[in-house]
Formats: structure tokens, sequence, C-alpha cells
């Protein structure tokens, strides 16, 4: 059992530090998302809690509708000790570990907690029933069915002592009287809006998920605008609902004119009349030179004339240091300068496969900071995959920027390239979803992270709150950061941890706590290895057998080492598969029909699985049992084929995976530089053509050993008996003509010899999981050993002797 674990039991709450000093109190369990994102992040997970020291100050006050467990409004509180804080919270549980909060910090002069719910009347209502966690986790409690007291804010105001101005509203529906309630306080605040012109925060989202326009334009019709704050550029931006990439906003601001006006003068706050009224704003080459000083690179040198990929990033390098750090511009003129870099950078990098890692990455940068994070995750990702073979630099050329300014804090101890690189991985495991909380837990994922030496605390809180979260012992190798308690706000709680772990390891306390796990898997859950790029083409998922939960490569997947990346052109089984697979983590389903790039007819038949870029060979298929029937052309569409090539990146496929009825040619055809990278290829073979003009077996193997991949072994032979033979009455023939074949190609000898480390070490993970190709993965460890002088090959072998 995990020494959190233990407390569940015996204490009502856990208090735990935040960074910004707060000390609160959460349900003492894992399963409380409160509890989870503390210990993970050791502050909330909005963003926008940093803008609240810079917005609220003086003898402001705030209200703070369905508080929880105080997240925002004790922050509210650290920021307003001349101010006072109101907040509502009608649920029993959170009011009182609030409270609680709230003694511990010392606030109870500055926040008076509420045990009523703002709506549009006051009164006694029935609660709805509900769940603060997602409905996958059982409840904390049982369910508070006491009414719910309810005032209105126009009421609550009058009754107010004094004529407090309110300066902050963060609104909630979460009160326990169903969705939409946000709706219902306005109803009930009409005078309040009257006499007061807060800053509203209140979700992007309603508990359906969905953008909640309703409440916009209710707030539109009080003289609100919505923004979203960009933590790195410390502004307000212009969001709109309907057009602007959302996906990872949490909140939004709703602020009127006036209040609009007054942030802008603060530099807290751009409006979209003053974008698109400001000039060109010309970089001071000072801000460059602050740059190199603040993030400790020496200055650029002046790049050739003929360098127009040099000289254009310098440009946009200079802009985002403006941006930044030039004193003296105004909140238009910032957002300008970075728009500037991205524009200037963004369409040479796309039109272009290779380019300096510095000027990916300071897309990067700029699309995170404008608000665009899906779109700076998706660039990340890209690098990370070609990094190696795109850029395989052993020294960065500029002065560069970090996905992050956050970043530009963190210690360097290894060379700039492979810094950058940590500081990207670690930006796409960190910033792809809002908490680990929501995703399955996946311990080796942060486990590769553990490898660098520069990596961060937080990295090593998810990886042990991965294993936790399982019940699980987690070996402490790499775990070199929370014993220091400058590393964290909890230092007594993780160095507890971290004992209560280290004895659990030696007295063998395993038993329920871990999951029985092989020697030989122990092995090879160490090896620094990147996650393993699966691509499935023809990932339909038509019949159990066919699910990729039931894939070749699905013990990879268990394993936490493998990403998939599906291509299937039918809509149903595409919907069926994004519906199914849903985490970006592991899998992305796209609906390209993949070939030689050229413009192809696309044959439907009666069964689904066998729809192929070939024509059906009516004569052959009429030869064998049920062939015939199946196969039966219905439908032809004209498609225009695309190439594997330009759908996936250099370095971003390790295994191929085909099932595309007869037209294997045509997609390795428009593959030619990613088989040239592959390590292994599981296909579909036949060795009668029952498609018009399919290549057959030994065809395959011919194509595929231009590219370095021999024939290892089949995974399953189909065979069918003639048709003439009658099916019943009579003995069935004991040997039938084999049709197809599910073929294992691996990389030649040669090709092993020559391996890098992690091309090896990949090999070696995918022979283990997926082929049970045991010798193969020796083979590929004896390689990793060569390179690196490591012994896996050696432990491998001794662990499955011990097996």
């Amino acid at each position: 059992m995990s020494p959190l674990h233990i407390t569940d039991a015996v204490c009502e709450s856990w208090s735990l530090d935040t960074h910004t000093g707060l000390r609160v109190c959460v349900p003492p369990s894992m399963r409380s998302p409160s509890t989870y994102v503390l210990l993970e992040q050791e502050h909330w997970l909005a963003p926008e809690l940093s803008l609240l020291p810079r917005l609220l100050h003086g003898q402001m006050h705030a209200l703070d509708i369905s508080a929880g467990h105080g997240h925002y409004a004790l922050e509210m509180a650290r920021c307003l000790p001349d101010g006072h804080v109101w907040a509502f919270e009608a649920q029993d549980g959170a009011r009182s570990l609030l409270q609680r909060s709230v003694v511990l910090n010392d606030f109870e002069a500055q926040v008076t907690v509420l045990d009523v719910a703002p709506a549009d009347c006051s009164g006694l209502f029935s609660r709805v029933p509900h769940e603060d966690d997602p409905a996958s986790v059982p409840p904390l409690a049982p369910a508070d069915t006491s009414p719910v007291r309810t005032l209105t804010l126009d009421d609550f105001t009058a009754g107010m002592a004094t004529r407090a101005a309110i300066a902050l509203l963060r609104l909630d529906g979460n009160c326990g009287l169903g969705s939409g309630h946000e709706l219902r306080v306005l109803d009930g605040a009409q005078r309040f809006f009257e006499q007061q012109s807060p800053v509203v925060l209140c979700a992007l989202r309603g508990a359906d998920g969905e953008p909640q326009f309703g409440l916009f334009e209710r707030l539109h019709a009080l003289g609100y605008e919505l923004f979203r704050w960009s933590a790195e550029l410390k502004l307000l931006l212009p969001l709109d609902a309907v057009h602007d990439e959302t996906t990872f906003v949490l909140n939004v601001l709703a602020v009127r004119r006036a209040q609009q006006q007054d942030l802008a003068q603060r530099g807290l706050l751009v409006t979209r009349d003053a974008l698109r009224a400001v000039q060109t704003t010309s970089p001071d080459p000072r801000a460059l030179q602050a740059w190199c000083t603040l993030s400790d690179q020496p200055p650029p040198a002046v790049p050739d004339a003929s360098d127009f990929a040099g000289q254009a990033y310098l440009q946009a390098l200079a802009a985002v240091a403006a941006a930044h750090l030039q004193p003296g511009l105004s909140p238009a003129q910032r957002v300008s300068l970075m728009i500037d870099a991205r524009n200037l950078l963004l369409p040479a990098l796309q039109a272009s496969e290779h380019g300096l890692a510095e000027a990916w990455v300071l897309i990067v940068h700029t699309l995170h900071a404008l608000g665009q994070r899906q779109a700076a995750l998706q660039m990340a990702d890209e690098l990370l995959q070609r990094w190696p073979k795109a850029h395989g630099q052993d020294a960065l050329t500029w002065p560069f920027v970090a996905p992050q300014l956050s970043d530009l804090d963190r210690a360097r101890s290894t060379d700039a390239a492979s810094w950058l690189h940590q500081m990207l991985a670690e930006f796409v495991a960190l910033r792809s979803s809002h908490s680990a909380w929501f995703d399955a837990p996946a311990p080796q994922r942060w486990q590769a992270l553990l490898a660098h030496p520069d990596h961060s605390a937080e990295i090593e809180r998810r990886y042990l709150l991965a294993h936790m979260v399982q019940d699980r012992v987690a070996p402490l190798a790499g775990v070199c950061r929370l014993p220091s308690p400058d590393a964290t706000s909890n230092p007594a709680l993780w160095q507890s941890l971290l004992q209560a772990t280290r004895a659990m390891g030696r007295e063998g306390d395993i038993g329920r706590t871990q999951p029985a796990q092989r020697p030989v898997d122990a092995v090879l859950q160490r090896l620094p290895v990147a996650t393993v790029q699966v691509v499935d083409v023809g990932a339909s998922s038509r019949g159990p057998e066919n699910a990729p939960e039931n894939a070749p490569y699905a013990p990879l997947l268990r394993a936490g080492r493998a990403r998939v990346t599906g291509f299937e052109p039918d809509a149903d089984a595409l919907a069926y598969l994004r519906q199914h697979f849903p985490n970006p983590h592991t899998h992305r389903f796209l609906p390209a029909v993949l070939g030689d790039g050229a413009t192809a007819i696309f044959h439907l038949t009666e069964h689904a699985m066998a729809d192929s870029l070939l024509e059906p060979n009516r004569r052959q298929l009429d030869r064998y049992h049920h062939l015939g029937s199946q196969v039966r052309e219905r439908a032809r569409r004209p498609v225009h084929t695309t190439r594997l090539d330009t759908l996936i990146a250099p370095g971003g496929m390790d295994v191929l995976k085909i099932d595309v009825q007869g037209a294997e040619g045509l997609v390795f055809d428009g593959a030619q530089a990613r088989l040239d990278e592959c390590l292994v290829v599981w296909t579909e073979v036949r060795f009668v053509s029952l498609y018009r003009e399919q290549p057959l077996f030994g065809d395959i193997a011919a194509q595929l050993r231009q590219h370095g991949l021999q024939f290892m072994c089949f995974a399953g032979i189909s065979q069918r008996a003639l048709s003439s033979w009658p099916l019943g009455g009579v003995p069935t023939p004991q040997r039938q003509q084999q049709l197809w074949a599910e073929a294992i190609f691996v990389p030649q000898a040669e090709r092993i010899e020559l391996m890098d480390e992690q091309s090896a070490a990949r090999l070696a993970l995918i022979a283990h999981h997926m082929l049970a190709a045991q010798d193969l993965c020796h083979a590929a460890l004896q390689r990793y050993d060569r390179v690196t002088g490591s012994d896996y090959a050696l432990r491998y072998l001794d662990a499955m002797v011990e097996a």
C-alpha cells in the first residue's frame, strides 16, 4: 500500500502547500482531482490563477460562486490583504475543507465562507444528484441530499454592511442545482450589474462539454466582451469562442468596455480595435541583447547575406525578445510583435521538411503565447519525431527561445541541443492535457523523461503518482529532485513517501501493491528510449479480432511504449476508432486513402473488410468456398491516394502494420523514405491473385528487401477448399490451398549492425513485446550495448534464464 493510501481511513483531510505559499485542505484520497492536481503541480490547473496578483490589489473585493475547495478564493485573499472575498459554497464537504483552509492561512478577516448558492430567487431547493468527479471515479462520500439555500446576488449586495465595489466575480455552476445554473445567477443579479462592473471569470464549457454560448450571449447583453489569459505574455487576449482555437481553454474572462481601458493602461489587456490600429513596431536591438543575457546565451553572429533562413530567424527572435523584454511597448505592440514572429517563420517551415531546430521551437513558443496551444503541441510533437533525422545537430547555431519562459529558470547541465530537446519533450508531455489525473496512468511515459539529467521535479512527481494510483511501487532510479527542499512546496511529504517506497522495495512488500512483473520486462522497462511509432494502414475495427486492442502491437501499448497513427478511409469505422481510442497520447486516426499518390478507383464489396484499391479477381475468388460471395463488388468510387511519405514525418514510423486487401505494393511505393527507416513490417500477403494485378508474397518480399527488410516468419496462414468440393457428407481435405497470411519482415543483419542506439532500443522493444522474438531482441540489445557501453543484452539473457 502506498504511503498516501495508508492515511485514507484515518485522516479527514490532507493539507498541501502550493508554490504561492498557500495551504489548501483537500480530501484524503487520490481519487479527488483537487488532491491529485495539487500533488502533481503544486497549484491548481487553471492558468488564470497567475492573473489574479496582477488584476487584484488594494482594497478591491471579490465573489467566488461555487468556491469548491477554495483554489480561487484563497488565491484572491492572498492578493487582497486589505480587501475581502465572499466564497459561496453549498456543498457541505467542500465548504468544511475550505473553512479549514481559511483558518490555516490566517484569512479569517479576509474571507467569508457562505452556506448558500446564488441563484435567480431566494429560498430552499432540492439538490440535483451529481458527482464532483468524472463518472468513472467512485464518489468520495455519500451524495448530499440536503436542500440548497439560495440567495440572489441582488439580495446579497443589498444586505451588505458596506457598499463594496466588486472587482472580480468568479462564476461556477457546480453547486448542486443542475446544469445551466450560471444563467440563473445572472437572472438574480440585474441590480448587481447595474451597480457593479466586475471582471467575470467563468468556465468556457458547461457540464455537457460544449461552450456556454447562452451564457456568453447574456454577458454580451450586459456589455461584456470575452478574453483569454496568456500566462506567457501576461496579457488578456480577445477571444472568439466560435472561431478561435479553444481545445485547451478552461476559463474565459468577460470585461466591460470601461474596465478594458483601465486594464489596457495597466498593461494587462489588448483589444481587437487596438490590434487593428497598431502600427508596425521595430524591435529595439537591445531587447535581443537582454534576451541573450537573461537566457545565458552568447549574442548571435551577423548572418551572411545569402543566409535567408538565418536572417529570417534572427528577425523573428528579435521580435519575440522585444515582445517580452522591451520597455515602453503597449499591449497591442507586444502582441503584434509576437504575431509578426509567427507569420515570418511559419510559412517557411511548413514548406520545408527541415530547417533550424531553433526556428521550430520559436514557432512553438509563439503559438503557445498567442493561445494556440493545440497547434503548438502538434508542432512540438512533429519536431520531436523528426529531430534526430532532420536536425541531428550536436550544437545549436543561434540563440534560442524555450517553449515556455519558465524553462529559462531551469538548470542546464548538458549541451544546449540536448537541453532544448528535453524542454520540448516535457512541454508535450506536460501540456497535452490539463492533468495526468484525466489520463490513463502511464509510468513509462514519465520514466523516459527521467533519464535526462535536467528533468524537472514535476516529471518526478508525475512519475511517482502514476505508480501510486495503480498501487505499484515505483523504481526510484532517476528520482533525484524531490529529496531536495528547494524542488517542492511539500518536502516532508515527498521525503516520507520516498522513504516508504524504498522500504517497500527492500522488504519485497509488493504483494497486492504491485502487479507481478517478469524480470525480462523489468530489464526492458529501464531502456531510456523514445516511444515506438506504429503506423496502422487499414486500421478498421470491424470484428473483435481486428480491433486495435487486439492488434499485434497491443502489447507495446500495454507496456506504455507505443503511439499509433492509424489510417482508415471508411467513415463509420473511423468514427468508431476515434470514439473508442480518444487519447491523443496513444492513438490518432486519419481518413486518408494511402497509395502511390495517384487517382484510383476504390472497389466496395459486400464484405467491407474486402474493400480494395484493386479490382476483385472474380475467376479466382469463385474457385474457393465463401470467397466469391464475400468479395462481390457492389460499387466503385474514384479516390485520390496519398503517399505515406507525405503524411508521416521522418522518424515517425518504426512499425508498419498493413492490411489493404492486395494493394500493399501501392502503399509501399508511396512510402519509400519511411521504409528505409522502418524497423518492422507486419503485412498481409497473398499466394494466389484474389485481386487483379496484385503483388504476391514473392513480389512483396523482393520489394521490402530493397529497404533492408527480410522475411522472418508467418503469423498465421489462411486456407480454403475448392468450391467444387462438397462441404457436407465427405471428409475435409487434409491439405487445402493456402491463400493468404500475415507476414513479418525485420531488418537484415547488416542494418542492425549500423543502427544508432535509439533505433536498436526500439527494435528490442518491438521484438520482445510485439513479435515474441527474444533472439532478435537480444541481438538488438547487443547493438545497443556496443553503441552505449551498457550491458542490457547480458541482463536480458540472465532474466530469460531466470524466467
